[in-house]
């Protein structure tokens, strides 16, 4: 966690002062201070998570995006919290976040979309077509189009 942040600091010139980039002791002091929590939606960390990308993976967040990783400028948030943030503030992403909580929000595994008009973004589909279970009504759509041009092709190359 601590590599990755410092090569994208590096990478988008973000500067900082000596001795104040984030560390794996201030990430351990994070995880209690927080209760092991994503700090918006308050969902339990994965540690287990194959990687950072994973749902409920643990990830650091910049609460000022044009700072670096500093210790003062980092918290713990989850991976989904982390990458719909998009530039609210703390107590706006802590409301969005309960929002997704409630259900009133999804999001789409496949296409990595969050929908807020649910009735008309997600199909009530039953399918497990290519494992699309939970995606959006357009990911469905694909899946399906790919998967009837698939047959056909079987079907011409069997003739």
């Amino acid at each position: 966690m601590v590599e990755s942040s410092l090569s994208h600091d590096k990478k988008y010139k973000r500067e900082y002062e000596a001795g104040t980039f984030i560390t794996i002791p201030a990430i351990e002091r994070l995880i209690i201070e927080q209760e092991d929590k994503c700090l918006y939606c308050t969902g339990p960390f994965d540690h287990k998570a194959p990687n950072r990308h994973w749902p409920d993976a643990p990830t650091l967040e910049r609460l000022d995006e044009s700072l670096a990783h500093t210790i003062d400028n980092c918290v713990l948030a989850c991976h989904y919290c982390n990458v719909s943030r998009k530039g609210k503030t703390v107590e706006e992403m802590k409301e969005y976040a309960m929002c997704m909580k409630l259900g009133w929000i999804q999001y789409c595994p496949t296409c990595k979309t969050y929908y807020e008009d649910l009735d008309n973004a997600f199909a009530k589909n039953r399918s497990k077509l290519d494992g699309l279970q939970g995606a959006c009504r357009s990911c469905h759509n694909h899946a399906k189009a790919r998967h009837r041009a698939s047959r056909k092709l079987k079907k011409l190359a069997l003739e």
